[in-house]
């Protein structure tokens, strides 16, 4: 199969399905709040749905260069994103937990990343 997809764009992608991962989680919790009328129509959550179809079409990209072994453990630090993100526009705490776990995120990325790297991938 001929793809005009590079192996480098293919990471630019998966750093966009990254990104479209946080903003459409961001527009979930802004449009969780109340509703005025059951029948309102919320933009929030659509915008929302919107990152989650344009995150899957990105994703589908990315893995024509992309070993799925190799994409869907960098998914993981959306975890590390989405933490920010929460607590930077929705001061949400953080707790020694989180920290803890971050830490472990990041460790396991970096082995993950020479594991790859003595493989030859």
């Amino acid at each position: 199969m001929t793809t005009f997809i590079s192996r480098k764009q293919s990471f630019l992608f998966l750093v966009f399905v990254l990104c479209f991962y946080v903003a459409g989680q961001i527009a979930a919790r802004l449009g969780a709040g109340p509703f005025i009328a059951s029948w309102q129509v919320n933009i929030w959550i659509i915008i929302s749905y919107a990152c989650l179809g344009i995150r899957g079409f990105l994703w589908a990209l990315s893995l024509r260069n992309i070993p799925l072994s190799v994409a869907y453990p960098l998914l993981s630090i959306n975890y590390l994103l989405i933490l920010g993100a929460a607590a930077l526009i929705f001061k949400e705490p953080v707790s020694t937990g989180n920290i803890i776990g971050s830490f472990l995120i990041i460790s396991g990325l970096i082995c993950f990343a020479f594991g790859e790297k003595n493989r030859g991938s």
